[in-house]
């Protein structure tokens, strides 16, 4: 597996949402290959589907990344950080 670090940035009905994952995908995957997967089920998702995750579940960064683990075989963790410091 290779390790991917996504960070997915929703913006919608006026509500900015971000997350970050750490996403395990199968060797031989190219980055590429997993923004093209995330721009294409995100897409998706958007339209009328048999699914309706977006609306049962959230338009959110975490909907979709589930969805595309699921559909991928793929695996993601939430991105811990080892240290996160705010400034003002």
């Amino acid at each position: 597996m290779i390790k991917v670090l996504i960070r997915l940035n929703f913006f919608y009905e006026n509500e900015d949402e971000i997350d970050h994952f750490v996403l395990m995908v199968k060797n031989g995957t190219s980055f590429d290959d997993v923004e093209d997967e995330l721009l294409k089920a995100h897409k998706y998702l958007c339209e009328d589907n048999d699914t309706d995750l977006y609306r049962r579940f959230g338009r959110t960064p975490l909907t979709l990344i589930e969805y595309v683990c699921k559909k991928n075989g793929w695996k993601y963790y939430d991105l811990e950080y080892d240290i996160d410091l705010n400034f003002d």
